[in-house]
């Protein structure tokens, strides 16, 4: 096989390899990071606001009721046993567990527009949860018609509460807010109103960067995918070596010739590194087109940038690094030697 074709063949399983890095690090590191505690078990969207300075105002001076359905908001309170939620795109209808006949139901637009005092409550033994008469379990002002029952192990309890009430039968928004919506144009729009009344972002999920600690495997199934792919990399050197120990007289006639180290690899490694650029590039937008639904978000395309330029950076290395060992043989063992 002529040289230029092994050169492009080396490119090539470097495409593949940066295919198989791309893959190890959003399924071991971009899941791993999504796995993380996120506040009510929220999208990556959401975003969490604290107060500032005093604000009196409530929810639907804040949103529209009428238009605004593609939202969820929960607002704690400080030193209450309660939280407030609108939710009237059912995002957590699905933690609203089998009651009695009759019994069971969510939030409703009607409550949210009628500001009706529904919650739900928090019921601290199974007997509670699926036999007990849940209309006896309200507070006076704060639940007065309890709609359904939540356990310890739902996505919307937290220590210390006993009801989540819906938020328009409020007078006010607590001291914390969770927003989250797939609408991130209408997200942005309610936080801007929020922080025009006293809010400040604490955090927002998909302005996340990734971290050197979550860079880092930590259990044994990231540990062996990660060390499969990192044993690719010695691989794919010890394959660039050998190729240019086979084309070990190309770089003697070109040394003869009066080429210097430098000018002898520009020359020979021309077609490589356009391969190779061009087709880590391609082989990346291809798995990051067929995995962007199933990635975080912040495992974005500024990580997937990183990813790649690494990765050229580190097989370019090597590929660098295999030629000056053949060429450091060659210097040390003389030309008939090594050629023959």
């Amino acid at each position: 096989m002529a040289y230029r074709k092994q050169c492009i063949l080396c490119a090539i399983i470097s495409c593949l390899i940066m295919s198989s890095t791309f893959i190890s690090f959003t399924y071991c590191i971009g899941r791993r990071i999504a796995a993380k505690d996120v506040p009510y078990g929220l999208s990556e969207n959401y975003i969490k606001l604290v107060r500032e300075s005093l604000c009196e105002k409530s929810v639907e001076e804040i949103i529209d009721l009428e238009n605004d359905t593609n939202v969820t908001i929960i607002s704690e309170y400080s030193n209450e046993n309660y939280i407030a939620l609108y939710d009237p795109r059912y995002y957590f209808y699905n933690e609203n567990p089998v009651q009695s006949i009759g019994e069971r139901r969510y939030f409703s637009k009607k409550d949210y527009l009628e500001h009706t005092k529904t919650g739900v409550a928090v019921a601290w033994s199974e007997s509670q949860l699926f036999g007990g008469n849940i209309q006896q379990m309200t507070q006076k002002g704060i639940c007065e018609e309890c709609i359904f029952l939540i356990d310890t192990s739902s996505k919307l309890y937290q220590s210390g509460i006993d009801y989540i009430v819906n938020m328009t039968s409020v007078e006010k928004m607590g001291e914390t807010i969770y927003i989250d919506s797939d609408d991130t144009e209408k997200l942005q729009k309610i936080e801007h109103r929020l922080v025009s009344e006293g809010y400040k972002v604490a955090e927002k999920k998909q302005n996340t960067w990734i971290k050197i600690e979550d860079i880092i495997p930590q259990s044994l199934y990231e540990i062996v995918v990660f060390a499969a792919n990192a044993a690719l990399y010695p691989i794919y050197a010890f394959t660039c070596g050998m190729m240019f120990f086979y084309n070990r007289r190309i770089l003697k006639i070109n040394r003869l010739c009066g080429g210097t180290s430098w000018k002898i690899f520009c020359h020979l490694s021309e077609r490589y590194f356009k391969v190779n650029i061009i087709g880590s590039a391609i082989m990346t937008l291809v798995c990051y087109g067929f995995m962007k639904n199933a990635i975080p978000q912040y495992v974005g395309i500024w990580s997937t940038v990183c990813l790649y330029l690494g990765h050229v950076l580190v097989t370019g290395f090597l590929f660098w690094f295999s030629y000056i060992c053949n060429m450091q043989v060659l210097e040390i063992r003389g030309t008939k030697a090594y050629v023959k």
